[in-house]
């Protein structure tokens, strides 16, 4: 079972809604820039490309073999990649976004049904 958060913008109708899963995220573990960009992660993404360019000066500058580097980006992408979902949390919550859930299923489509039958429910008590 996953669970999902649904962060609605204010004033907007649940079809709007987005949905971020708990826990790590493997595209933002193995593709951080793609997926920073693609999630409009802009501060992050800033933050991550600094901690790369700081790394290769580090290596540049006291001649590091291939492996410490390779474990110092692999921690920086698992860091990005435990850290990733939660970021875009705070980004949609600056944002004015509405945090409603957590809803736990199988899948996303599982989560998404649970959040729209919730809602039907809510709608149906304040009648």
């Amino acid at each position: 079972m996953k669970i999902f958060t649904a962060h609605r913008p204010p004033q907007a109708s649940q079809e709007e809604a987005v949905f971020i899963k708990e826990g790590f995220s493997w595209p933002a573990f193995f593709f951080p820039v793609i997926w920073l960009v693609l999630k409009r992660l802009w501060f992050s993404l800033i933050i991550y490309l600094l901690a790369l360019a700081l790394i290769c000066a580090l290596v540049s500058k006291l001649s590091f073999s291939n492996t410490p580097v390779f474990i110092l980006v692999l921690a920086l992408n698992l860091l990005l990649g435990m850290e990733g979902n939660e970021r875009r949390r705070r980004a949609l919550a600056r944002r004015g976004f509405i945090e409603e859930g957590p809803f736990v299923g199988e899948d996303l489509q599982e989560a998404e049904l649970k959040y729209f039958q919730h809602d039907e429910r809510v709608r149906a008590d304040i009648a």
